[in-house]
């Protein structure tokens, strides 16, 4: 083809600056990679939580030394014991994201059978985190109540059969302290532990952000080919191609499939090295490949539609960066609404993306096939018609 031996001059031209940027890039990406994921591992960490305990008796604290010390609970939030006073000031000023306030005789009600009332108040920021804090204090009363429900079952028997009184002393004394202590460990002891995954995303949260950060760097390499998209958009010289016979289709072809290829290695050399740290599926494949495909149509055309106006890579820059963000690269996907992450899952970057995750254990969907297929069909189509009013109308079109 005609094109071929001219975009491949100006592909190995650009290939060197290209390599060396994407390197540099794929430096900093990497650090900004592990900073997030960092930051999503602690900073979505421990919920600071105010403890008020109005009875504080020996029996109390008690209790509350061992739901502290629960594995599940002790990964999910952190207490201060501290007065109403100091509590409701480290609420206000975003210390705490909770206050739980224990009433008078609370633990008592529980030892004899009845449902505990306390007090929860939550910070404003601390909204996303209301569920998880409810449900720990709920978790938390039911295993005490649960473990005392075992001294009832066992003083029930005593008194059926008349068992003397310093016995039934000896178990009340052996048997609150056994159960009750059974109950709150029964998740370590009890149950086997699994983790589920990122969000809903079926992959962990290295793997998600893994995903993200990957796409983001293999559409912006592309950018720095800048050479292959802009030397042939001056209206003249896309008036001399035609009258040589270069159709629009024929134009397009080789600006695609070389940065098409250029980001296969970089892929590959990424996926590599991650390898050694994550666990990359061989079926994610399937659908990576023809991800790659289309961000180099989605790129290419993107450039060319835009190449008339200066601080174009900006410009695609921008966009790669807020797809990046709506697809939760940046921030928690926990903490960002659903319509936005919904919304950006079916934007180009978000569509691309789905397809690159089934490397790291992603769920393959036709749903993002097709709409990464769609949004690149869009631009070819508007490339096309860009190429076609050029050397009649000129300009942009």
């Amino acid at each position: 083809m005609k094109m071929r031996g001219r975009d491949l001059r100006l592909f190995k031209r650009g290939l060197i600056p290209a390599l060396l940027l994407t390197i540099l890039f794929a430096a900093v990406s990497g650090l900004a990679l592990l900073g997030t994921v960092s930051r999503v591992r602690e900073g979505a960490g421990l919920i600071r939580v105010a403890l008020v305990d109005r009875q504080g008796g020996l029996l109390s604290r008690i209790a509350i030394g061992m739901i502290e010390e629960e594995t599940d609970i002790a990964a999910l939030m952190s207490f201060d014991e501290t007065t109403e006073e100091e509590a409701m000031e480290g609420l206000r000023e975003g210390l705490y994201a909770a206050v739980i306030i224990l009433p008078e005789g609370y633990v008592d009600k529980i030892r004899y059978g009845y449902s505990g009332q306390g007090t929860i108040l939550l910070s404003e920021a601390a909204a996303a985190s209301a569920d998880e804090v409810e449900a720990i204090a709920k978790f938390g009363e039911l295993m005490l109540a649960a473990g005392q429900n075992g001294v009832f079952a066992g003083e029930n028997l005593i008194w059926k059969y008349g068992i003397d009184e310093a016995r039934e002393q000896d178990f009340l004394n052996r048997s609150n302290q056994k159960l009750v202590f059974s109950a709150i460990s029964i998740t370590d002891e009890g149950m086997s532990t699994s983790e589920s995954a990122y969000d809903g995303t079926g992959m962990s949260t290295e793997g998600n952000y893994a995903a993200c950060w990957i796409t983001f760097l293999l559409f912006v390499s592309g950018i720095f080919l800048s050479a292959l998209y802009t030397a042939d958009t001056e209206k003249s010289m896309v008036g001399r191609l035609r009258a040589s016979g270069v159709s629009s289709a024929e134009y397009l072809l080789w600006k695609i499939l070389f940065p098409c290829l250029f980001r296969t290695v970089l892929a590959a050399a990424a996926v590599t090295g991650i390898g050694f740290v994550l666990r990359v599926s061989p079926l994610g494949i399937l659908t990576a490949l023809p991800g790659i495909l289309m961000m180099s149509v989605m790129i290419t055309c993107g450039a060319i539609l835009l190449s008339a106006y200066s601080g174009w890579q900006g410009i695609l820059l921008a966009l790669c960066a807020a797809g990046l963000f709506l697809s939760g690269g940046i921030l928690h996907r926990h903490l960002m609404p659903e319509l936005l992450i919904r919304f950006g899952d079916l934007l180009p970057f978000g569509s691309v993306q789905h397809l690159v995750s089934p490397l790291f254990g992603g769920r393959i969907s036709l749903v993002y096939l097709l709409t990464g297929a769609l949004w690149s069909g869009l631009l070819f189509a508007l490339a096309l018609r860009h190429l076609e009013r050029m050397p009649s109308g000129g300009g942009v079109s």
